[in-house]
């Protein structure tokens, strides 16, 4: 099976740099699409179910900080992706090359990372992942990944 498009989904930490300086060798090596994506978290659901006793004050700067959050990660995820993409020297382009040469593209969804990687990652031939265990999405996430792709 030929490798032809490549998904290496950005979370906003550091280990965002070795994953985007393994999917730009990966891209290379196979003359692949590469589409680094970053889903942004939407700010609801950083808001736990709850009954009584949360103001609008509260449940309103919940989400100013997730938002913040959000952007902070996007911020350092774009910025990995453009230094392995500057340093690879591959061309930028929303779809792959009609001809067999290595291309990549960002992309920013919305929504839950781990539905989101599932859901893109059947469109790819492999995925490039890597995740900080400490975090708490990250097994949802590899195992939407592993399993669901």
């Amino acid at each position: 099976m030929a490798i032809r498009t490549i998904l290496a989904p950005v979370a906003g930490t550091a280990i965002d740099q070795r994953v985007m300086g393994m999917a730009f060798k990966m891209a290379k090596r196979f003359d692949a699409h590469l589409e680094a994506l970053f889903v942004a978290a939407e700010p609801q659901d950083a808001i736990p179910i709850v009954g009584e006793g949360m103001s609008g004050l509260i449940i309103e700067e919940m989400i100013r900080a997730a938002e913040s959050e959000t952007e902070k990660r996007e911020v350092s995820g774009k910025a990995s992706y453009k230094a392995a993409f500057e340093a690879s020297g591959i061309e930028a382009s929303d779809t792959p090359m009609p001809v067999a040469k290595p291309s990549c593209a960002w992309r920013k969804d919305n929504g839950r990372e781990d539905e989101t990687v599932a859901r893109r990652g059947r469109l790819f031939d492999l995925v490039v992942i890597g995740r900080d265990p400490k975090e708490a999405s990250a097994s949802l996430t590899f195992d939407a990944a592993l399993m669901e792709t």
